[in-house]
């Protein structure tokens, strides 16, 4: 017969293993055994706030969903809400979030663990937008071009070890001297949050030898603190309008991927 006391010191020492808690100067983030797709384990976010605590993930649930490509409508948005709810917790502005006293933030804390978890599982049921397919498509024209009368040779989506996971480069145009990484970012629902993706990733990778272009798609979409942290972490940016179906001005393809070939 199985011995209770046995399973229950084996899974109190494996929680306590695998539990990580990381001190940082705003929040205590705690890193829990409960794996996402990409192996990644959930990571929860706990501040101090009216005399209790804010807990949240960070915007990194529907941020998980946006770098899969998914555009997150209102009908996705209104499901996840209604997920929150059931779990005690709300859902606002893209965050899992709830407020806890000292005695009672353990349970809120699994609770938003739990959102994150469903949420994830969001991934396996979407198909790639098809207007982000038909943005990609327009830019690989432009970029192929681009290439062909420069001399470099054009591949798409080539992947990127990260310290943390796997990251992919939409286009890579080279040279045996040169190598330029272009990203198209779409913002399906927040611009800040596409940029702090974006962000994360090169923080993630590094510079790998690799110059960075970032391909701005629905320019209007983004916001003044969105553009900031692109153009903070870019070598160099291009804005594609989808209603006009072209680059135009500075901001086009060409002319970018010059300036950072130069």
């Amino acid at each position: 017969m199985v011995s209770c006391d046995f399973v229950k010191n084996s899974i109190i020492s494996y929680l306590q293993t695998e539990t990580e808690i990381l001190a940082t100067p705003r929040a205590c983030i705690i890193s829990l055994p409960i794996k996402l797709l990409d192996g990644i384990n959930i990571e929860i976010f706990i501040e101090e706030a009216m005399g209790g605590f804010r807990i949240h993930d960070g915007g990194k649930a529907i941020g998980n969903l946006e770098s899969s490509g998914m555009v997150v409508t209102e009908r996705k948005l209104d499901q996840l809400t209604q997920l929150a709810r059931r779990m005690g917790v709300s859902f606002d502005d893209g965050v899992f979030q709830s407020f806890a006293k000292s005695d009672a933030f353990q349970d809120v804390v699994l609770s938003v663990a739990q959102c994150c978890s469903a949420t994830a599982l969001e991934t396996l049921k979407h198909a790639p937008s098809t207007e982000e397919d038909q943005i990609k498509y327009r830019v690989s024209v432009d970029i192929n071009k681009w290439g062909q009368s420069r001399g470099f040779a054009v591949f798409a989506n080539r992947k990127l070890p990260g310290k943390v996971k796997q990251y992919s480069l939409d286009f890579v145009a080279e040279t045996p001297h040169a190598k330029i990484g272009v990203n198209v970012l779409v913002p399906s629902y927040n611009s800040t949050v596409s940029a702090e993706r974006y962000a994360l990733q090169l923080m993630d990778v590094g510079a790998a030898g690799y110059r960075r272009v970032a391909v701005l798609a629905k320019p209007r979409l983004w916001r003044r603190p969105a553009r900031e942290i692109v153009g903070k972490v870019a070598d160099a940016v291009a804005e594609f309008d989808e209603n006009e179906g072209f680059f135009a001005g500075e901001n086009n393809i060409s002319e970018t991927l010059d300036r950072v070939a130069a």
